[in-house]
């Protein structure tokens, strides 16, 4: 709920000089600040680039993960160079139960392909 005072992210609509009146319209980006579950507005337009986002394996390959997120509206995918851990070893990896389909990871957004509608996160700590 909004309160008195509360931060939003907003794009300017007009601005009446005079009065000193700014109308304001909700940023793309607002419904997917509070990264809902399905259903709640979520689009590939909604993401944005450094966003986190809750994510869950579905699958595990030797390069990484394989992940949906915001709910399972949208799919990604996790290089393994972008995973917490250090895991050098292909056998540790994919033996990893942090990593196991069905885990639950939070990531920040790298890149979007809005096209293929799939894109690139990245759990290292940034």
């Amino acid at each position: 709920a909004l309160e008195r005072g509360a931060a939003v992210a907003a794009r300017v609509r007009s601005v009446d000089a005079e009065t000193g009146v700014v109308a304001l319209a909700a940023d793309d980006r607002v419904a997917a600040a509070s990264n809902g579950d399905a259903g709640d507005g979520w689009t590939f337009r909604a993401l944005c680039v450094g966003q986190r986002v809750r994510c869950v394996v579905k699958r595990r390959l030797a390069t990484g993960l394989v992940v949906t997120c915001c709910g399972g509206v949208l799919a990604g995918a996790i290089d393994r160079e972008h995973l917490e851990a250090s895991l050098d070893d292909d056998d540790a990896f994919l033996q990893d139960a942090a990593y196991a389909p069905g885990a639950a990871l939070e990531a920040r957004v790298l890149l979007i392909d809005r096209a293929a509608k799939v894109c690139r996160l990245s759990c290292a700590p940034h």
